[in-house]
């Protein structure tokens, strides 16, 4: 490393770097290359020892399509599970609202789906879409989503999953 004082000359100097309780975040996706389920899952630890997350979004960054189909409208739309937990999604713009716990879909928007107010604790969260939601603009060509996890210490953003139907 070098380093570069306001007055004087550069100075390069080695040291140690320990990084301790660094917990793991994770975003998993599947998006059917046509017309078919989709799920989407966030997890702050693989077992039990990640921080608990108070809200998850996720972002359509290449060749992904969120529609609203007429027939689901005000329907069942999916299912939003937490731990033991299941609740049904609305199609509308607040596809759920309990209490503090709200999610949010915004269909043809890139920033598209939104949960927050996660119950205390909740450190894994799963979202199942019916057919027709979430989709490829293109079976052929490679998509991208782009995930966020909110915790009491920040958000990590930027997680990426993606890839090409072959």
């Amino acid at each position: 490393m070098t380093v570069v004082p306001t007055s004087g000359a550069p100075a390069s100097t080695d040291f140690a770097l320990t990084a301790t309780d660094c917990q793991p975040a994770t975003f998993d996706a599947q998006v059917a290359p046509k017309r078919g389920v989709a799920a989407l899952t966030w997890a702050s630890a693989f077992e039990s020892d990640g921080e608990p997350l108070t809200g998850v979004a996720v972002k359509a960054t290449k060749n992904v399509a969120v529609t609203l189909p007429p027939s689901l409208r005000g329907r069942a739309i999916g299912t939003l599970h937490l731990g033991t937990k299941s609740y049904v999604l609305k199609g509308s713009a607040t596809a759920l609202h309990r209490g503090k716990l709200q999610v949010s879909l915004a269909p043809g928007a890139k920033s598209f789906l939104k949960v927050s107010g996660l119950p205390a604790g909740t450190q894994r969260v799963e979202v199942d879409l019916k057919p027709g939601i979430l989709r490829l603009r293109s079976p052929r060509q490679s998509y991208r989503l782009s995930a966020s996890l909110t915790a009491a210490s920040g958000t990590v953003s930027g997680l990426l999953v993606g890839g090409t139907y072959v």
